[in-house]
This record gives structure tokens, C-alpha cells and sequence, in this order.
């Protein structure tokens, strides 16, 4: 530990900078004569670990000549920037390789003067400054804590008790217990946040049923695919090649309110009209609608309906939790589970005949992951008698019920009863 005769006078948080580049510079002298000494002595342990280790360092040069020659390729105005804590690692590694300004601008493709001016504001301590550590470094143990993270970074082949040894000729008189318990942790500066971060948008959760509903898109194919053997190597995304279908989910229980099959991709007034059967039908509003940013859902006529309803008109974010994850959840599970072990039908009514049992069969009848187990159906409307609402101890003997909606053997109904 650190001993109070050598403690740090109370400006030293100014200088963690450039303690940082002059510490990692003592490792490097001291890395560099403890191989000299080994070599010297003829240790074929070391001389072997050396030539894995040039063998490597002849691929990784290889690797990093082919992603400079790309960079090359733009002009040095255009080149995105260095960030604050970026910098900082120039220098660092700078230090530890023992590079001229000359080399390390030629190593990140930038001019020598800059390195040169990153090095004079080292000490700068304005809030705005050039360099900065990828975290705030007020306190002795986490400056510690970082010297040691990154001295093990830049030279990986230091133990703990060369570590210590370097940072006592730095002033810091660590022992080799302290430096292993350290690395033992592994505590690494975090990585630096975007420079520009985005900004949080407001998240709407569901909290009853058609308080918010996802509206989506999706293309069926009729042929099991688009690609052909001939340029554009795809046919056109209409009928009879795929079907265009638009759905309505329920958030908050998972329920598919409605559908809509379309021969080719629809427009805005399609969409509204579809929206407002499904509106008209439930004799209900949802508070939110979230959508992507297709132009249907961007149009003036869209938006506008929604509004005169006091309908909140809203973009989700692709992917992400709690936006339009789950209408895209359904296209997935309609086209595995089912589409995908059936003909699709060429004929309209057909399609849509298909479609309305498979929906009926999700909505009454498919357990969901997301509601524990739960169908839609009972979670939009509680009153529904649940599809097994019993539970069995496990010293009772049940039997496994197994039905088919509508006869299909694609839609299983499963259910468990007491055995006689």
C-alpha cells in the first residue's frame, strides 16, 4: 500500500496525464532490459515465446497495412476525429513503444504537429480539453487502479511484481499482493461513450388492452422465395409472386386485432381504410399506434385520420424492447410455424381464409412466452375460462389431450387432464 512519506502532494490530480505517459515509459525500460538480460543469458524459453511472438506480429502488421491502405484512400479532411480519450491512448502508446512524434503520426495517419500539440496539453485541466481519461480520476486508489489496468494492456508481458517494481520507481510503493488483486478484479476503464450520444427517446408501456397497438407489414412469398437465376436476380414483390400482409397487434396482450391482404405493397389510404375497419368492428380507439417509418405510416393522409381520431401517431425503433419488437415477433412466428409447412393459396379468398384460422388458432389457443404461458385472447378479454386452468400435483397422474383447430394438424390444441 501506499506509505505516507511518499504521499502525493495535493496538486497531483493536475498531473495524472502525464504520470500516465511517464509511468508507462519507466515499464517499457524496464520491460526492455529484463528481455536484454534474459537473451544475454541464453534462455531458449524466452528465445521460443519470442518467435511465436514475431510470427504473430508479422500477421497483425499484414491486418493493419490492408485497413491503412484504406484509410489512405481518404483525404485527411474527411477523416472522422479522434475522441478525447482516443487521444490519450495515442500517447500512452506512443510512450510505450518509444515512438517519435514522426512515427506515431505515420502509425494513425495524421500530421506530427498534432501529436506534438496533444503532448503540450497534457496538463491542460479545462473541462473541454484534447485528452481525457475514459473516466474522472479524483481520488489515489482509482488513479491505482487505472496505472495498473493499463500497464497491463501496454505491456502484457509485465507480472504483478514487475508492475509494482515500476510504479515504486515512479513514487508509488505498491506491493506485488496489492497489483494481483487489482488485476485479479479486472477492473479496465470502461469504454468511452459516444461523443454525440442520441438522445433518449420516451418509452409507452402497455398498461391495458388496446392502449397501444403496432401496426406492421410484411411480404409472403408464394414460391418459397424471390431469387431467380437471371439479373436483377429477384422478380417484383407482387402478386402472383408474394402476398403484401398488414397486421394489427395489441401490445399489451399480444392479440391480433386484424388483417389485411394486399397484391401489392399499399398505399396510405389503404392503410387508414384498414385501420379504420378495425377501429369501427371493435367499437374501440387505441391511445398509441407505434409503426416504422415506412411511407405509408409517414404520410400526411395517415397521420391527419389519426389525429381527428386522437390517435398518438407514433415511430418505434427497430429491434429494440417494447417498440415494434412484437409485431415483428408474429411475422416470424406466422411464417415458421405455419406458412412455411403449407401452400400458400393463389387465390385471395383463400389466403385470407387461411389466415383468419391461423389467427383465430394464435389468439385462443398458442400459449405465449411473454404473458407465462398465457394465449392473447385471455389477456385481452380476463374473463375468458383459461385454455387448462387447472394445476396437478406431481404425485397425480394426467393425460396429455391432444386436438387439432379446425382439423388442421399444423394448429395442436394441448391440454392435460386427471387421469381416470
Amino acid at each position: 500500500m501506499l506509505k505516507k512519506k511518499h504521499a502525493l502532494p495535493d496538486c497531483w490530480p493536475k498531473s495524472i496525464k502525464s504520470v500516465l505517459i511517464h509511468v508507462i515509459t519507466m515499464a517499457r525500460i524496464a520491460s526492455l532490459y529484463t528481455r536484454s538480460r534474459c537473451i544475454k543469458n541464453g534462455n531458449d524459453a524466452v528465445t521460443i515465446q519470442l518467435q511465436r511472438a514475431q510470427e504473430e506480429i508479422g500477421l497483425l502488421k499484414e491486418e493493419l497495412s490492408i485497413k491503412d491502405s484504406r484509410m489512405k484512400r481518404i483525404s485527411g479532411g474527411r477523416r472522422p476525429h479522434y475522441t478525447p480519450t482516443e487521444r490519450l491512448a495515442i500517447l500512452e502508446l506512443k510512450a510505450a513503444r518509444g515512438w517519435s512524434n514522426i512515427q506515431t503520426a505515420e502509425a494513425f495517419l495524421i500530421c506530427p504537429d498534432t501529436i506534438d500539440y496533444w503532448s503540450k496539453m497534457l496538463d491542460d485541466v479545462r473541462p473541454k480539453t484534447l485528452l481525457r481519461t475514459t473516466q474522472p480520476i479524483n481520488k489515489l486508489p482509482d488513479f491505482i487502479k487505472y496505472i495498473v489496468a493499463r500497464l497491463k494492456v501496454l505491456a502484457p508481458v509485465m507480472g504483478k511484481v514487475k508492475i509494482a517494481q515500476a510504479l515504486t520507481k515512479a513514487g508509488l510503493l505498491l506491493s506485488a499482493s496489492t497489483v494481483g488483486r487489482i488485476l485479479k478484479d479486472n477492473i479496465t476503464p470502461p469504454e468511452e461513450p459516444d461523443s454525440c450520444p442520441a438522445k433518449v427517446s420516451r418509452r409507452t408501456h402497455a398498461r391495458y388492452p388496446n392502449h397501444i397497438w403496432n401496426i406492421d407489414l410484411t411480404v409472403v412469398p408464394t414460391s418459397g422465395g424471390f431469387w431467380v437465376s437471371w439479373p436483377p436476380f429477384i422478380v417484383p414483390q407482387v402478386w402472383p409472386f408474394c402476398w403484401w400482409l398488414a397486421c394489427i397487434l395489441d401490445q399489451y396482450s399480444r392479440c391480433i386485432i386484424g388483417f389485411a391482404v394486399f397484391k401489392k405493397q399499399p398505399t396510405a389510404l389503404q392503410l387508414r381504410d384498414f385501420l379504420k375497419r378495425a377501429v369501427h368492428k371493435g367499437h374501440f380507439k387505441p391511445r398509441h399506434i407505434i409503426t416504422d417509418k415506412g411511407v405509408q405510416f409517414k404520410s400526411r393522409t395517415f397521420r391527419k385520420w389519426c389525429g381527428r381520431k386522437g390517435i398518438l401517431s407514433r415511430y418505434g425503433a427497430v429491434g429494440k424492447h417494447g417498440s415494434i419488437a412484437p409485431i415483428e415477433r408474429f411475422f416470424r412466428t406466422l411464417k415458421t410455424e405455419w406458412l412455411r409447412k403449407t401452400i400458400v393459396p393463389l387465390d385471395i379468398d383463400n389466403m385470407r381464409k387461411h389466415l383468419k384460422k391461423y389467427i383465430r388458432w394464435y389468439n385462443c389457443y398458442r400459449p405465449h412466452q411473454g404473458l407465462n404461458g398465457d394465449a392473447p385472447a385471455e389477456m385481452y378479454e380476463p374473463g375468458l375460462s383459461k385454455i387448462c386452468n387447472k394445476t396437478f400435483e406431481p404425485s397425480q397422474k394426467v393425460q396429455l389431450i391432444v386436438t387439432f383447430f379446425e382439423s388442421d394438424r399444423k394448429l395442436p390444441i394441448i391440454c392435460l387432464r386427471k387421469a381416470a
